[in-house]
């Protein structure tokens, strides 16, 4: 976690192949960062990597300990949290829409991951990394409910919901000079069986490469002096 004396930089907002991902609407860098402040510490590092990751909240609920590889920087994707009737259930990513996959994470949202996982996460290799207050799984209501509150805290653009963050990594990740829509595709975790025939998985050295320049846009937005989430460097003085 960052001191409260730096001022930090985010990605700015953009257009394009990030339309893919179908949602309506893209939160700006400096709102998304405002609403991992206001969500409290339980809960940042989700919005962290749902705003820069581009993993959906089922994809989130369902991470275990052995997902995160803090060696590489990276999250696996192996399945998803559906809620059924009610009931939570727990489903193979291989059987859903957007397939296994891994990610490779900015710096910074590993490092409010890491963090995360010495407060929060259940115990064990194959414990939750998400929980609730008394330690158990968290439940979609529970987490909408503290998202919208979050919102409301910092006068987010109404009708803002969970997904859009996804909206916003893909919107941030297309800004990458040079990214493909194949790269863009595969690192979010969107196909269909037509884009399963043209798109090829991204390299993880390519990937990497996204994770980078991630943590380079997140650099570039003004942060208020009192932020507290996600460390990055202290920006130059120009005067």
């Amino acid at each position: 976690m960052g001191s409260g004396s730096e001022s930090r930089r985010h990605p700015t907002r953009g257009r394009g192949r990030a339309a893919c991902c179908g949602h309506a609407h893209s939160p700006s860098p400096a709102v998304v960062l405002d609403i991992a402040d206001a969500i409290g510490p339980r809960y940042r590092a989700l919005v962290a990597l749902a705003a820069l990751g581009g993993l959906r909240t089922g994809e989130m609920l369902g991470l275990r300990r052995s997902d995160i590889d803090t060696l590489r920087g990276t999250v696996s994707v192996a399945r998803q949290v559906q809620e059924i009737a009610g009931q939570r259930v727990l489903v193979d990513a291989a059987k859903t829409d957007a397939g296994r996959r891994v990610v490779a994470l900015p710096a910074s949202v590993m490092s409010e991951l890491v963090e995360h996982m010495s407060r929060y996460s259940q115990p064990g290799q194959s414990g939750a990394v998400f929980t609730n207050p008394e330690g158990g799984p968290v439940r979609r209501a529970s987490l909408y409910a503290a998202f919208q509150e979050a919102c409301a805290k910092v006068g987010a653009p109404p009708g803002l919901h969970i997904h859009d963050l996804r909206h916003h990594a893909a919107t941030v990740m297309a800004r990458m000079p040079g990214i493909t829509t194949k790269e863009l595709m595969s690192r979010i975790g969107h196909k269909s069986p037509r884009a399963a025939l043209i798109y090829q998985h991204a390299t993880q050295e390519r990937d990497k490469a996204i994770a980078d320049f991630l943590d380079a846009q997140l650099a570039g937005v003004d942060r208020r002096q009192d932020a507290a989430v996600i460390d990055m460097p202290r920006r130059q003085s120009t005067n």
